[in-house]
């Protein structure tokens, strides 16, 4: 049977900064997952492999990626040493009114990618001085809550993103990608794009004339999901954006592909944590919090 609980989503902090460094044989994420907001992933640590989708990338110290809350990714350390890395966890409303300032886009290098290229770049020494820097500082904000720490973090986060505009920008060399799947692109992007539709194996089989097996052996080799757990991740990221608009249980669970709502219902509350009521209400009381 698959497993279907294979993520937990919803952010339960607008920010949260984390630092690990440990043996890299400590450290586990089997499986590719989303997250309700926007992520900031960097390493300190050679040899890192990092997938988004169904592309794959080898990072090297100083390897930055920049993730959206709809992109399913991983990242798998190097088994021998240790691994350091940091991540930047965050929603997108906890800093609304410090975007567009001075017309500058804060999301844009999460969002606005011509050709819908992954948001990756390789800094160079002096730049991986100054992001950890500011990373540490963000740690700092959060760990000691001294007076203004949360508004001193906010302006934090958005340095943050300032430099992380600027590395985009430069045109810095990207880290080196291998070449996805072809033969699952179009299947993949048809998922993404019909998410309503039927989804089923046979289905997907037929209108891509590729047999079953060799469809689950592409899914595993690109994603590290079946094609069953990938076509209920995408549902799921959908049917948030959805909720979030207002759109009634029962119509979103037709417009992902659910005709049992019960059903749709258990399988949110597996994957992100909370019924999709509750989160509609969550991520509308964030809003009205900011």
């Amino acid at each position: 049977m698959e497993r279907e609980d294979i993520v937990q989503e919803c952010y339960e902090e607008m920010l949260a900064v984390n630092h690990r460094k440990c043996p890299g044989t400590e450290y586990e994420m089997p499986m590719m997952h989303f997250h309700d907001g926007y992520e900031i992933f960097f390493t300190l640590t050679d040899s890192v492999y990092y997938y988004v989708e169904n592309q794959k990338f080898c990072l090297k110290k100083g390897g930055l990626m920049l993730i959206n809350n709809n992109e399913l990714h991983r990242s798998q350390p190097p088994r021998e040493g240790m691994y350091e890395r940091y991540i930047v966890s965050f929603v997108p409303d906890y800093i609304s009114d410090y975007d567009n300032l001075e017309g500058i886009d804060l999301f844009g290098p999460f969002t606005d990618r011509p050709g819908g290229k992954v948001g990756s770049v390789q800094l160079m020494p002096e730049q991986i001085r100054e992001f950890t820097e500011h990373l540490d500082r963000a740690i700092y904000y959060q760990e000691e809550k001294t007076e203004g720490w949360e508004v001193l973090q906010k302006l934090e986060l958005v340095q943050i993103l300032l430099l992380c505009i600027g590395y985009f920008n430069h045109s810095l060399p990207e880290p080196p990608q291998e070449q996805p799947i072809e033969r699952l692109r179009p299947i993949l992007q048809y998922i993404k794009q019909h998410p309503g539709a039927d989804l089923s194996l046979e289905r997907l089989s037929e209108d891509f004339y590729i047999s079953k097996s060799h469809l689950i052996r592409l899914f595993k080799l690109s994603t590290g999901l079946t094609p069953n757990q990938y076509i209920i991740m995408i549902r799921v990221m959908k049917a948030r954006k959805y909720l979030v608009e207002g759109i009634p249980i029962l119509k979103v669970c037709e417009l992902v592909g659910y005709s049992d709502e019960s059903h749709f219902i258990r399988t949110f509350r597996k994957i992100v944590g909370v019924t999709p009521k509750k989160y509609a209400q969550l991520r509308q009381r964030k809003k009205e919090d900011e």
